[in-house]
């Protein structure tokens, strides 16, 4: 749970300057996650846009074993805003579905 939301706290620090290398994003995110999270930034900084604030998260444990946990989660984006420069428009996170 720690990990996962440490996750999220890397992903905030990344969007500051939206760097899909930045060397927070694969401390907590492998596979998938971390290929989202780069992605995110990717397209961000195609944008130009760097993120302010950062997302609530709230994660439930579904299903756990000893090598592995499932959790389901509803990312709170709102007060995560993604800006582009010397531009008045700002855009929150739209809902996503991390699901296998």
């Amino acid at each position: 749970m720690a990990a996962y939301k440490a996750m999220w706290e890397d992903a905030a620090a990344a969007s500051r300057t939206s760097d899909p290398k930045h060397q927070r994003l694969d401390d907590h995110a492998r596979g998938n996650a971390l290929s989202l999270l780069r992605y995110m930034m990717e397209q961000n900084h195609k944008h130009g846009a760097t993120g302010q604030g950062a997302a609530s998260v709230a994660p439930i444990v579904v299903k756990s074993s000893k090598t592995k946990v499932e959790l389901l989660d509803c990312v709170d984006g709102s007060k995560w805003v993604q800006a582009e420069p010397n531009s008045s428009s700002e855009w929150t996170l739209s809902p996503i579905f991390l699901g296998s």
